[in-house]
């Protein structure tokens, strides 16, 4: 009964999201999920509560693993760029990125000398990391050395109040930093201030590529590659909504292993 009672749910929301029932199938990880993201090559990344990071292809089989006991609780994933996935430790200021078979490939941690405390982390171009600076309320980079690669910009002043950024991504044209209480702040490629968008108290930010979706009040908000906002429409329960792909859309209630995938 409970299955059938799911099964009637995802044909109902496949309605909703665009006008008639799609298809759509269900893919197993052999595992609760705690956290699901999607990179270009459409591979899934899941990291357990147990801080297992587990890589799947999109029939759910497993590929690759890797655990971190050393440095507590992994805050940030970024798998913008595949061959070198951005893991950070905001605990300990400690930064990893892996390669595509979840190997190390670099380990190091942030030189406070130069940066106050680090809130986030993004993967940028030609493998620059953003950072942004929560004491001092500063955008900056560094290369894959760890050394600076674009010098801090003040960001202090883009808000209302001094900006408390929780999750940042890069597109092809622009950079997007998340403060949940205030809004969206668009910097260029060089993190230099372009735009304040008043949207916050979201429920997820979701990426695929060059695009961000943002989950708020059962509403769909995309930011493309060119910076365009539009809604996508008003849908029920968005909570279940954990990826997409620009062709699909994933849904997870959070307690089981099963992936719900919606043709768009």
């Amino acid at each position: 009964m409970k299955i059938f009672r799911q099964l009637i749910f995802f044909i109902s929301l496949c309605s909703q999201l665009s006008g008639q029932i799609t298809e759509h199938y269900a893919i197993n990880l052999s595992e609760n999920i705690d956290l699901f993201k999607m990179d270009v090559l459409e591979q899934i990344y899941t990291l357990s509560e147990d801080q297992y990071l587990k890589k799947w292809d999109k029939k759910g089989n497993l590929l690759f693993q890797f655990i971190n006991n050393r440095d507590g609780k992994l805050n940030q994933i970024d798998v913008r760029n595949p061959l070198q996935i951005l893991l950070f430790y905001s605990d300990q200021q400690r930064f990893i990125t892996l390669d595509r078979t979840l190997t190390p490939l670099k380990e190091w941690q942030i030189n406070q000398e130069d940066w106050g405390f680090i809130g986030c982390a993004a993967t940028g171009k030609n493998d620059q990391i953003w950072l942004f600076d929560q004491f001092n309320y500063q955008l900056g980079s560094i290369n894959k050395e760890g050394k600076i690669e674009r010098p801090k910009t003040d960001l202090i002043f883009c808000c209302q109040q001094a900006p408390e950024i929780i999750y940042m991504a890069q597109t092809e044209s622009h950079l997007y930093l998340f403060d949940h209480n205030q809004g969206i702040i668009q910097c260029d490629l060089l993190g230099q201030f372009l735009l304040f968008i008043p949207l916050k108290e979201w429920q997820k930010v979701l990426t695929f590529g060059n695009t961000i979706w943002i989950i708020k009040n059962e509403k769909i908000i995309e930011i493309n590659n060119d910076g365009h906002i539009a809604e996508l429409g008003s849908i029920k329960n968005t909570n279940l909504i954990v990826g997409f792909n620009n062709k699909e859309i994933f849904l997870n209630d959070g307690k089981s292993d099963q992936v719900i995938i919606i043709k768009r």
